[in-house]
Protein backbone atom coordinates (compact mmCIF):
# COMPACT_ATOMS: atom_id res chain seq x y z
CA UNK A 1 0.00 0.00 0.00
CA UNK A 2 1.17 3.04 -0.74
CA UNK A 3 0.65 6.60 1.23
CA UNK A 4 2.36 8.61 -1.57
CA UNK A 5 -1.32 9.76 -2.82
CA UNK A 6 -4.13 7.50 -1.29
CA UNK A 7 -7.62 7.71 -1.93
CA UNK A 8 -10.14 8.54 0.48
CA UNK A 9 -13.82 8.59 0.95
CA UNK A 10 -15.99 10.99 2.76
CA UNK A 11 -19.87 11.04 3.35
CA UNK A 12 -21.85 13.67 1.53
CA UNK A 13 -22.80 16.78 3.64
CA UNK A 14 -26.33 18.57 2.29
CA UNK A 15 -25.88 21.62 -0.47
CA UNK A 16 -22.51 20.33 -0.76
CA UNK A 17 -20.09 19.06 -4.26
CA UNK A 18 -20.15 15.24 -3.05
CA UNK A 19 -16.50 14.18 -3.56
CA UNK A 20 -14.01 11.43 -2.64
CA UNK A 21 -15.80 8.83 -3.72
CA UNK A 22 -13.05 6.36 -4.49
CA UNK A 23 -13.40 4.98 -8.00
CA UNK A 24 -11.42 1.27 -9.62
CA UNK A 25 -7.75 1.57 -8.35
CA UNK A 26 -6.36 0.66 -11.34
CA UNK A 27 -8.27 3.91 -12.83
CA UNK A 28 -7.71 6.18 -9.68
CA UNK A 29 -4.02 4.71 -9.68
CA UNK A 30 -3.62 5.85 -6.21
CA UNK A 31 -5.60 9.17 -6.60
CA UNK A 32 -7.10 10.99 -4.10
CA UNK A 33 -10.79 12.36 -5.14
CA UNK A 34 -13.08 14.97 -5.19
CA UNK A 35 -16.55 14.62 -6.63
CA UNK A 36 -19.19 16.76 -7.43
CA UNK A 37 -22.47 13.80 -7.47
CA UNK A 38 -20.10 11.19 -8.71
CA UNK A 39 -17.59 13.89 -10.67
CA UNK A 40 -14.10 12.64 -10.18
CA UNK A 41 -11.05 15.16 -9.70
CA UNK A 42 -7.84 13.91 -9.47
CA UNK A 43 -6.14 15.56 -6.45
CA UNK A 44 -2.23 15.12 -5.33
CA UNK A 45 -0.74 13.66 -2.20
CA UNK A 46 -4.32 14.95 0.19
CA UNK A 47 -3.65 12.15 2.37
CA UNK A 48 -3.77 14.67 5.62
CA UNK A 49 -6.50 16.58 4.25
CA UNK A 50 -9.23 17.40 6.30
CA UNK A 51 -12.87 16.38 4.26
CA UNK A 52 -14.01 19.40 1.94
CA UNK A 53 -16.74 18.91 -0.27
CA UNK A 54 -18.80 22.30 -2.42
CA UNK A 55 -21.35 21.90 -4.80
CA UNK A 56 -22.40 23.77 -7.87
CA UNK A 57 -26.12 24.13 -7.80
CA UNK A 58 -28.91 24.76 -5.62
CA UNK A 59 -31.30 21.82 -5.53
CA UNK A 60 -34.70 22.78 -6.97
CA UNK A 61 -36.56 22.15 -3.75
CA UNK A 62 -34.43 24.90 -1.39
CA UNK A 63 -32.76 27.84 -2.49
CA UNK A 64 -30.11 28.80 0.05
CA UNK A 65 -29.77 32.63 1.16
CA UNK A 66 -27.05 33.60 -0.99
CA UNK A 67 -26.95 31.97 -4.35
CA UNK A 68 -26.12 32.92 -8.11
CA UNK A 69 -27.82 35.85 -9.59
CA UNK A 70 -27.62 37.93 -5.71
CA UNK A 71 -25.37 40.52 -4.93
CA UNK A 72 -22.30 39.39 -3.80
CA UNK A 73 -21.35 40.45 -0.42
CA UNK A 74 -18.28 42.31 0.89
CA UNK A 75 -14.65 41.32 2.04
CA UNK A 76 -13.59 41.52 5.37
CA UNK A 77 -9.66 40.78 5.08
CA UNK A 78 -7.64 41.14 8.37
CA UNK A 79 -4.28 41.39 6.51
CA UNK A 80 -3.65 41.02 2.48
CA UNK A 81 -1.07 38.61 2.50
CA UNK A 82 -0.30 39.14 -1.33
CA UNK A 83 -1.14 41.38 -3.85
CA UNK A 84 -2.94 44.55 -3.66
CA UNK A 85 -5.82 45.41 -1.36
CA UNK A 86 -9.30 44.67 -2.97
CA UNK A 87 -11.71 47.28 -0.75
CA UNK A 88 -14.92 46.80 -3.00
CA UNK A 89 -15.60 44.76 -6.42
CA UNK A 90 -15.47 47.60 -8.69
CA UNK A 91 -17.79 48.30 -11.84
CA UNK A 92 -16.51 46.55 -14.49
CA UNK A 93 -14.46 44.08 -13.53
CA UNK A 94 -14.85 40.57 -12.53
CA UNK A 95 -13.68 38.72 -9.33
CA UNK A 96 -12.94 34.90 -8.35
CA UNK A 97 -12.94 34.81 -4.78
CA UNK A 98 -11.73 31.27 -3.92
CA UNK A 99 -12.01 29.80 -0.24
CA UNK A 100 -9.15 27.62 0.69
CA UNK A 101 -6.77 26.14 3.85
CA UNK A 102 -3.22 25.34 4.23
CA UNK A 103 -4.41 21.90 5.46
CA UNK A 104 -6.26 21.29 2.55
CA UNK A 105 -5.02 18.99 -0.05
CA UNK A 106 -7.63 20.09 -2.80
CA UNK A 107 -7.39 23.42 -2.43
CA UNK A 108 -3.70 23.35 -2.80
CA UNK A 109 -4.12 21.32 -5.77
CA UNK A 110 -6.41 23.66 -7.20
CA UNK A 111 -3.68 26.40 -6.66
CA UNK A 112 -1.71 25.69 -10.48
CA UNK A 113 -5.50 26.15 -12.45
CA UNK A 114 -6.31 29.54 -10.39
CA UNK A 115 -2.45 30.67 -11.01
CA UNK A 116 -3.12 30.08 -14.90
CA UNK A 117 -6.56 31.58 -14.61
CA UNK A 118 -4.52 34.72 -13.11
CA UNK A 119 -2.25 34.58 -15.55
CA UNK A 120 -4.13 34.43 -18.46
CA UNK A 121 -6.70 37.56 -17.61
CA UNK A 122 -5.44 39.64 -15.79
CA UNK A 123 -5.21 42.16 -18.66
CA UNK A 124 -9.13 41.23 -19.67
CA UNK A 125 -10.55 42.50 -15.77
CA UNK A 126 -10.64 39.78 -14.22
CA UNK A 127 -9.18 39.00 -10.41
CA UNK A 128 -8.83 36.20 -8.74
CA UNK A 129 -8.61 36.11 -4.64
CA UNK A 130 -7.87 33.52 -2.51
CA UNK A 131 -9.46 33.89 0.88
CA UNK A 132 -8.31 31.99 3.59
CA UNK A 133 -10.09 31.93 7.07
CA UNK A 134 -8.62 31.19 10.33
CA UNK A 135 -9.27 28.14 12.33
CA UNK A 136 -7.39 26.00 14.70
CA UNK A 137 -5.41 24.18 11.91
CA UNK A 138 -5.07 27.43 9.35
CA UNK A 139 -3.55 30.65 11.12
CA UNK A 140 -2.09 33.69 9.19
CA UNK A 141 1.16 32.03 9.94
CA UNK A 142 0.64 28.79 8.15
CA UNK A 143 -0.38 31.13 5.27
CA UNK A 144 2.14 33.51 4.66
CA UNK A 145 4.20 30.41 5.27
CA UNK A 146 2.72 28.36 2.42
CA UNK A 147 2.49 31.66 0.12
CA UNK A 148 6.20 31.90 0.70
CA UNK A 149 7.24 28.52 -0.12
CA UNK A 150 4.62 28.57 -3.33
CA UNK A 151 6.10 31.67 -4.63
CA UNK A 152 4.18 32.35 -8.27
CA UNK A 153 2.42 28.77 -7.29
CA UNK A 154 0.08 30.99 -6.37
CA UNK A 155 0.14 33.99 -8.48
CA UNK A 156 -2.96 35.96 -7.22
CA UNK A 157 -4.15 37.92 -4.38
CA UNK A 158 -4.33 36.03 -1.14
CA UNK A 159 -5.87 36.95 1.81
CA UNK A 160 -6.50 35.86 5.56
CA UNK A 161 -10.13 35.72 6.46
CA UNK A 162 -9.12 36.53 10.39
CA UNK A 163 -11.85 35.79 12.81
CA UNK A 164 -13.53 34.23 9.63
CA UNK A 165 -16.33 36.77 9.04
CA UNK A 166 -16.06 36.68 4.96
CA UNK A 167 -16.30 32.69 5.25
CA UNK A 168 -19.72 33.65 7.06
CA UNK A 169 -20.77 36.12 5.56
CA UNK A 170 -20.05 33.70 1.85
CA UNK A 171 -19.68 30.35 2.74
CA UNK A 172 -22.69 30.23 5.10
CA UNK A 173 -25.72 31.77 3.51
CA UNK A 174 -24.54 29.79 0.52
CA UNK A 175 -24.54 27.14 2.53
CA UNK A 176 -21.39 25.68 0.98
CA UNK A 177 -19.70 23.29 3.91
CA UNK A 178 -16.12 23.10 2.48
CA UNK A 179 -13.74 23.93 0.50
CA UNK A 180 -11.99 24.82 -1.92
CA UNK A 181 -15.52 26.37 -3.02
CA UNK A 182 -15.05 29.58 -5.72
CA UNK A 183 -17.53 32.22 -5.94
CA UNK A 184 -17.20 34.69 -9.48
CA UNK A 185 -18.32 37.77 -9.30
CA UNK A 186 -19.37 39.38 -12.22
CA UNK A 187 -19.42 43.05 -13.61
CA UNK A 188 -22.51 44.37 -12.22
CA UNK A 189 -20.89 42.92 -8.59
CA UNK A 190 -23.62 40.18 -8.56
CA UNK A 191 -22.57 36.07 -8.25
CA UNK A 192 -22.19 34.49 -11.67
CA UNK A 193 -21.22 31.28 -10.04
CA UNK A 194 -20.71 29.28 -6.98
CA UNK A 195 -18.38 25.74 -7.06
CA UNK A 196 -15.52 23.96 -7.78
CA UNK A 197 -12.85 26.08 -9.22
CA UNK A 198 -12.00 23.32 -11.94
CA UNK A 199 -15.34 24.66 -13.78
CA UNK A 200 -14.14 28.37 -13.59
CA UNK A 201 -13.35 28.29 -17.20
CA UNK A 202 -16.54 27.88 -18.71
CA UNK A 203 -18.38 30.85 -16.32
CA UNK A 204 -15.27 33.12 -17.10
CA UNK A 205 -15.24 32.87 -20.70
CA UNK A 206 -19.27 33.15 -20.86
CA UNK A 207 -18.61 36.93 -18.93
CA UNK A 208 -15.72 37.46 -20.98
CA UNK A 209 -18.11 37.16 -24.03
CA UNK A 210 -21.14 38.39 -22.79
CA UNK A 211 -22.63 35.37 -23.17
CA UNK A 212 -23.23 34.50 -19.83
CA UNK A 213 -26.88 33.91 -18.18
CA UNK A 214 -26.58 33.36 -14.63
CA UNK A 215 -29.93 30.64 -14.59
CA UNK A 216 -28.87 28.67 -17.64
CA UNK A 217 -25.03 28.56 -17.12
CA UNK A 218 -25.29 26.73 -14.19
CA UNK A 219 -26.91 24.22 -15.92
CA UNK A 220 -24.45 24.00 -18.33
CA UNK A 221 -21.97 23.13 -15.29
CA UNK A 222 -24.87 20.15 -14.37
CA UNK A 223 -24.28 19.17 -17.76
CA UNK A 224 -20.44 19.51 -17.66
CA UNK A 225 -20.60 17.45 -14.56
CA UNK A 226 -22.83 14.70 -15.79
CA UNK A 227 -20.88 14.04 -18.82
CA UNK A 228 -17.22 13.97 -16.53
CA UNK A 229 -18.97 11.62 -14.28
CA UNK A 230 -20.22 9.50 -17.17
CA UNK A 231 -16.09 8.59 -17.53
CA UNK A 232 -16.08 6.36 -14.54
CA UNK A 233 -19.94 4.17 -15.23
CA UNK A 234 -19.43 1.07 -13.98
CA UNK A 235 -20.63 -0.47 -16.81
CA UNK A 236 -18.28 1.12 -19.13
CA UNK A 237 -14.76 -1.02 -20.19
CA UNK A 238 -11.48 0.61 -20.77
CA UNK A 239 -12.23 1.80 -24.30
CA UNK A 240 -16.00 3.53 -23.04
CA UNK A 241 -13.97 5.63 -20.04
CA UNK A 242 -11.66 6.86 -22.49
CA UNK A 243 -14.18 7.48 -25.07
CA UNK A 244 -16.26 9.34 -22.43
CA UNK A 245 -13.38 11.57 -21.70
CA UNK A 246 -12.62 12.32 -25.69
CA UNK A 247 -16.00 13.31 -25.42
CA UNK A 248 -16.03 15.68 -22.71
CA UNK A 249 -12.97 17.13 -23.76
CA UNK A 250 -13.95 17.63 -26.83
CA UNK A 251 -16.85 20.32 -25.56
CA UNK A 252 -15.15 21.14 -22.70
CA UNK A 253 -11.62 21.49 -23.81
CA UNK A 254 -10.27 24.52 -21.34
CA UNK A 255 -11.64 22.21 -17.97
CA UNK A 256 -10.37 19.18 -19.86
CA UNK A 257 -6.75 20.13 -20.11
CA UNK A 258 -6.34 21.29 -16.63
CA UNK A 259 -3.73 20.35 -14.45
CA UNK A 260 -6.16 18.44 -12.49
CA UNK A 261 -8.24 16.03 -14.51
CA UNK A 262 -5.38 15.60 -16.79
CA UNK A 263 -3.75 12.69 -14.39
CA UNK A 264 -7.47 11.08 -15.81
CA UNK A 265 -7.04 10.78 -18.73
CA UNK A 266 -2.60 9.56 -18.63
CA UNK A 267 -4.41 6.96 -16.19
CA UNK A 268 -7.03 5.99 -19.19
CA UNK A 269 -4.36 6.11 -21.63
CA UNK A 270 -2.50 3.11 -19.66
CA UNK A 271 -5.57 1.17 -18.81
CA UNK A 272 -6.25 0.93 -22.74
CA UNK A 273 -2.92 0.03 -23.14
CA UNK A 274 -1.94 3.64 -25.14
CA UNK A 275 1.51 3.70 -23.84
CA UNK A 276 2.87 6.12 -26.38
CA UNK A 277 0.04 8.26 -26.13
CA UNK A 278 0.15 7.75 -22.09
CA UNK A 279 4.43 8.56 -21.88
CA UNK A 280 3.52 11.56 -24.06
CA UNK A 281 1.34 13.42 -21.84
CA UNK A 282 3.48 11.86 -18.65
CA UNK A 283 6.52 13.86 -19.62
CA UNK A 284 4.16 16.73 -20.28
CA UNK A 285 2.78 16.50 -17.04
CA UNK A 286 6.06 16.11 -15.04
CA UNK A 287 8.24 18.68 -17.60
CA UNK A 288 5.20 21.24 -16.06
CA UNK A 289 5.54 20.17 -12.71
CA UNK A 290 8.80 20.60 -12.95
CA UNK A 291 8.68 23.97 -14.12
CA UNK A 292 6.07 24.95 -11.53
CA UNK A 293 7.64 22.96 -8.40
CA UNK A 294 4.60 21.52 -8.00
CA UNK A 295 5.72 18.52 -6.08
CA UNK A 296 1.86 16.89 -5.35
CA UNK A 297 1.85 16.91 -9.28
CA UNK A 298 5.14 14.85 -9.77
CA UNK A 299 4.80 12.84 -6.79
CA UNK A 300 1.05 11.80 -8.32
CA UNK A 301 2.45 10.64 -11.70
CA UNK A 302 5.41 8.79 -10.18
CA UNK A 303 2.70 6.69 -8.15
CA UNK A 304 0.96 6.70 -11.24
CA UNK A 305 3.45 4.53 -12.78
CA UNK A 306 4.55 2.40 -9.96
CA UNK A 307 1.69 1.58 -8.32
CA UNK A 308 1.28 -2.41 -7.78
CA UNK A 309 -2.19 -1.98 -7.65
CA UNK A 310 -2.27 -0.40 -11.43
CA UNK A 311 -1.39 -3.38 -13.64
CA UNK A 312 0.54 -1.19 -15.82
CA UNK A 313 2.04 -3.60 -18.11
CA UNK A 314 4.89 -1.23 -19.69
CA UNK A 315 6.06 1.07 -16.87
CA UNK A 316 8.18 3.79 -17.69
CA UNK A 317 9.89 3.54 -14.80
CA UNK A 318 12.96 6.54 -15.95
CA UNK A 319 9.96 8.57 -16.09
CA UNK A 320 9.06 7.84 -12.55
CA UNK A 321 12.41 7.99 -11.25
CA UNK A 322 11.92 11.75 -12.84
CA UNK A 323 9.26 12.89 -11.56
CA UNK A 324 9.96 11.74 -8.14
CA UNK A 325 13.22 12.70 -7.87
CA UNK A 326 12.27 16.26 -8.82
CA UNK A 327 9.03 15.90 -5.96
CA UNK A 328 11.55 14.51 -3.55
CA UNK A 329 14.31 17.78 -4.15
CA UNK A 330 11.13 20.24 -4.00
CA UNK A 331 10.26 18.58 -0.35
CA UNK A 332 14.13 19.01 0.53
CA UNK A 333 14.14 15.26 1.33
CA UNK A 334 10.94 15.89 3.95
CA UNK A 335 7.87 14.80 2.91
CA UNK A 336 7.00 11.23 3.79
CA UNK A 337 4.68 10.39 1.05
CA UNK A 338 7.07 11.45 -1.36
CA UNK A 339 9.57 9.35 0.09
CA UNK A 340 7.27 6.66 -0.08
CA UNK A 341 6.68 6.87 -3.76
CA UNK A 342 10.34 7.45 -4.67
CA UNK A 343 11.21 4.04 -2.60
CA UNK A 344 8.56 2.55 -4.50
CA UNK A 345 10.05 3.18 -7.89
CA UNK A 346 13.68 2.46 -6.63
CA UNK A 347 12.11 -1.10 -5.73
CA UNK A 348 10.23 -1.48 -9.27
CA UNK A 349 13.72 -0.74 -10.53
CA UNK A 350 15.24 -3.45 -8.56
CA UNK A 351 17.15 -1.20 -6.37
CA UNK A 352 16.65 -3.01 -3.25
CA UNK A 353 19.06 -1.19 -1.01
CA UNK A 354 18.33 2.52 -2.35
CA UNK A 355 14.20 1.30 -1.56
CA UNK A 356 15.49 0.12 1.85
CA UNK A 357 16.73 3.36 2.61
CA UNK A 358 14.57 5.51 1.27
CA UNK A 359 12.02 3.71 3.04
CA UNK A 360 13.50 4.56 6.30
CA UNK A 361 13.85 8.07 6.07
CA UNK A 362 10.23 7.90 5.35
CA UNK A 363 9.32 6.41 7.98
CA UNK A 364 11.25 8.78 10.22
CA UNK A 365 9.50 11.84 8.43
CA UNK A 366 6.01 9.65 8.90
CA UNK A 367 3.40 10.68 11.73
CA UNK A 368 0.27 9.37 12.79
CA UNK A 369 -1.31 6.36 10.95
CA UNK A 370 0.99 7.45 7.67
CA UNK A 371 3.96 6.29 9.74
CA UNK A 372 2.12 2.78 10.41
CA UNK A 373 1.53 1.94 6.79
CA UNK A 374 4.91 3.13 5.74
CA UNK A 375 6.67 1.14 8.20
CA UNK A 376 4.46 -1.90 7.07
CA UNK A 377 5.79 -1.32 3.86
CA UNK A 378 9.72 -1.17 5.12
CA UNK A 379 8.98 -4.43 6.65
CA UNK A 380 7.43 -5.75 3.17
CA UNK A 381 11.00 -4.61 1.48
CA UNK A 382 13.23 -5.42 4.01
CA UNK A 383 11.25 -9.05 4.10
CA UNK A 384 11.68 -9.30 0.09
CA UNK A 385 15.17 -7.83 -0.35
CA UNK A 386 16.13 -11.54 2.58
CA UNK A 387 14.23 -13.91 0.05
CA UNK A 388 14.83 -12.35 -3.43
CA UNK A 389 11.14 -11.22 -4.04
Amino acid sequence: MNVGSSIVEADSLPCEMRWRIAMKRKLAVSLSVLLTPGLLVAVAGAQDAQPTETQVEAPSEHRPDLWVGDKAPSLTISEWVKGSPVEAFKPGEIYVVEFWATWCGPCIASMPHLSEIQTKLKGKGVTVIGVSSEDPGNTLEAVKKMVEEKGEGMAYTVAYDGGAKTSADWMQPAEQMGIPCSFVVDKAGNLAYIGHPMFLDIPLEGLLAGTWDHKDGMKKIAEAEEMLNDIFNPQYDAAERLAAFEKFEGKYPAVAHQGLLRPIRLGLLMENGRYDAAWKLGEEIVAEGMKKNDMQALNEIAWMIVDPGAEIKEPNLPLALKAAEAANTIAQGNDASVLDTLARVYWRMGEKSKAIETQRLAVEKAQGWMKTQIEAVLKEYEAGAKTGG
